[in-house]
C-alpha cells in the first residue's frame, strides 16, 4: 500500500533529524519535572494535580506542533525545494498525508510517554493511584485526537508560509488555550481549534472523578452538555473539512512559499 511505504519513508528520514529525539526527551523531562513538584509539594495530591498535568499537556500540544511541523517541512524544503514530496506519490496529495499521520503517530506516543511516565512516577514516589490506566489511555487518545486540525494546519502553515508563521501561531495558540481555559472563554472556545484538547482533557478528568450525577452537575457548572456537544461536532466536523481542503491545495500547489 502506497500511504504505508510513504509512512515508513518518513521514518526511515526522521531518524536523521532530532523530530525523534523531541518526541521522547521533552516528554520524559516533562513528567519527570511534575512528578518531582507534585512529590515536594506540601499540597495533599489529588485530583486537581492530574488535572492540571493535562491542562498543561494540553496547552504545550499547540506550540510543539508548530515547532515539529516546521522542521519537518523545512528538511524537505532543504531536500531539493519540496521535489521529493512532489515526485514521490500518485496522486500527490498522499505524500502531505503520510507526513500528516507520521506526525501525529508521534504525537501520541509522545503524548502516551509523558502521560504513563507521569502516571507511574506518581504511583512509584508518592504510591498513589487516583485513576486507573484505562483513564489516562483514554486521556491520551482525547489529546492525539483534539489537535488532528491543528497538525494539518501548521503543516500548511509551514509549506505556504514557513516555519516562522507556524512557531509564531504555536506561540500564539498556546497563550489562547491558557485564557480560554478561564471562564473568557465559555461559550466561545468551539470556535478556536488550540482550545478544544483543553477543555475535552478538563471534562474527562471531571467525569471520571466522580459519580455520573455529580460528573453531570460539574459539567453543566462549567460548560453546558449543548456547549460541549458543539464543540466535540465542530472538531469532527472541521478536521475532516482541514484535511480534504488541504489534501487539495497541496495537489496544485508548486513548492512557492509567500517568503520566496
Amino acid at each position: 500500500m502506497q500511504i504505508v511505504r510513504l509512512i515508513s519513508a518518513d521514518c526511515k528520514k526522521a531518524k536523521h533529524t532530532p523530530l525523534l529525539w523531541i518526541h521522547l526527551v521533552i516528554p520524559l523531562i516533562g513528567a519527570a519535572a511534575m512528578v518531582c513538584y507534585d512529590s515536594f509539594s506540601h499540597s495533599v495530591y489529588s485530583v486537581s494535580n492530574v488535572g492540571g498535568y493535562l491542562q498543561l499537556l494540553a496547552m504545550a500540544f499547540p506550540l510543539l506542533i508548530g515547532v515539529i511541523c516546521s522542521l519537518c517541512i523545512e528538511q524537505e524544503s532543504q531536500a531539493g525545494k519540496f521535489q521529493v514530496l512532489f515526485t514521490s506519490s500518485k496522486p500527490k496529495f498522499l505524500t502531505l498525508l503520510s507526513k500528516f499521520i507520521f506526525l501525529v503517530l508521534l504525537g501520541f506516543g509522545a503524548a502516551l510517554l509523558a502521560v504513563f511516565c507521569y502516571a507511574g512516577g506518581i504511583s512509584a514516589v508518592l504510591h498513589k493511584s487516583l485513576f486507573p490506566w484505562t483513564f489516562y489511555l483514554t486521556a491520551t487518545l482525547i489529546l492525539t485526537g483534539s489537535f488532528l486540525f491543528c497538525y494539518i494546519f501548521h503543516l500548511f502553515l509551514s509549506l505556504r508560509f514557513g516555519k516562522g508563521a507556524s512557531i509564531g501561531v504555536g506561540i500564539a495558540e498556546l497563550l489562547l488555550s491558557a485564557i480560554f481555559n478561564t471562564d473568557l472563554g465559555d461559550k466561545i472556545w468551539v470556535a478556536f481549534p488550540c482550545t478544544w484538547g483543553i477543555r475535552f482533557v478538563t471534562t474527562w478528568t471531571n467525569i471520571a472523578s466522580k459519580s455520573a450525577l455529580q460528573a453531570a452537575k460539574n459539567m453543566m457548572a462549567s460548560q453546558t452538555a449543548a456547549e460541549l456537544t458543539t464543540g466535540i461536532l465542530i472538531c469532527i466536523v472541521a478536521t475532516i473539512l482541514s484535511i480534504f481542503f488541504a489534501s487539495v491545495w497541496f495537489s496544485r500547489w508548486e513548492g512557492q512559499k509567500s517568503e520566496d
